[in-house]
């Protein structure tokens, strides 16, 4: 079943439109991660955790990507190791979950804007398990 207030896990991605229309949920923020230029939030209703980054121009267009893992997982892969990497893959997944969103919904200059950054594929998996092979590998 969905919750009320966040729609996790069927709705994985808010957008910045929702935001300014003031459509998106209201989620108590957890951690910031300088290093990835983000934020994490639970909701209250279902404790379902929210990975959010503020895009340009000038960081107000905010996308809240449901995190399916672990409040350890995303400081894990947020610290100053692997924030960078996080940050190119909150990005990407934004451009991957935004057509399966109505097009009201979508504020095409940010996602304009994200479109224009070329990175690599950062895979959350390879990201996640960095430091476990380290402390295995000393």
């Amino acid at each position: 079943m969905n919750c009320p207030t966040c729609e996790a896990p069927k709705r994985s991605l808010w957008t910045a439109q929702e935001a300014h229309i003031g459509k998106i949920p209201d989620l108590t923020r957890l951690h910031i991660s300088t290093h990835a230029w983000g934020s994490l939030w639970r909701c209250d209703t279902c404790s379902s955790l929210w990975s959010r980054a503020d895009y340009e121009p000038w960081g107000g267009y905010p996308y809240l990507i449901y995190w399916q893992y672990s409040e350890d997982a995303w400081l894990h892969v947020t610290d100053s190791k692997r924030g960078r990497l996080f940050a190119h893959w909150h990005e990407q997944r934004v451009l991957d979950l935004i057509d399966a969103i109505p097009s009201k919904e979508r504020v095409p200059g940010p996602i304009g804007c994200l479109s224009r950054t070329h990175h690599s594929p950062v895979s959350l998996d390879d990201l996640m398990k960095t430091e476990q092979g380290a402390a295995a590998n000393p």
